[in-house]
């Protein structure tokens, strides 16, 4: 089960996320810093046992951040990183939020739901407010994937982008 987390999960995030960070496939995270962002962090938790964890952080204007996302590596490949990743997405959709990124090693869990592959430079903001501090700044080792959230309804379209044949404009002859 995925449920958002409380102030009993701070000791077990940061026992998920140390040794991660201490071979730097995640950013370190003091317990100070998971206190202050709980409400952005859920937890995957089965017979009691929570065993994953990951955050959406807000970075700008309708873009947020899959970050920390961390499963005990006895229960990796088993879907979990998938489905925290999935509440995430579901979490952002909530809020109105129009895209939603990452920073991963793990690209074919985010490609599986709908994320591509993208250049860091697409993505000022998170430059601006995080990678500046970062100690991998010069030296990113992690792909960027993004997905967009936002869906075109066809009744938002223009009248000619609705119905191409109704532009005398746009031609589909040979």
């Amino acid at each position: 089960m995925i449920r958002k987390a409380t102030f009993q999960d701070v000791d077990v995030i940061e026992s998920l996320l140390a040794p991660r960070a201490k071979v730097g496939t995640v950013l370190p995270r003091s317990r100070e810093d998971i206190e202050s962002s709980l409400r952005d962090f859920f937890v995957y938790e089965s017979e009691g046992r929570v065993l994953g964890t990951c955050s959406l952080v807000h970075i700008a204007e309708k873009l947020v951040e899959v970050r920390s996302l961390v499963v005990d590596s006895a229960f990796g490949r088993k879907g979990l990183g998938t489905a925290l990743v999935q509440a995430c997405i579901d979490d952002a959709l909530a809020l109105g939020y129009e895209r939603i990124f990452a920073l991963t090693y793990v690209v074919p869990v985010f490609v599986k739901l709908g994320f591509h592959v993208a250049n860091v430079s697409e993505l000022p903001d998170k430059i601006w407010k995080d990678c500046q501090s970062c100690p991998k700044q010069n030296n990113c080792d992690e792909t960027a994937v993004i997905r967009d959230l936002v869906t075109v309804k066809v009744e938002d379209l223009p009248g000619a982008l609705r119905d191409p044949g109704s532009d005398p404009a746009i031609s589909f002859e040979d």
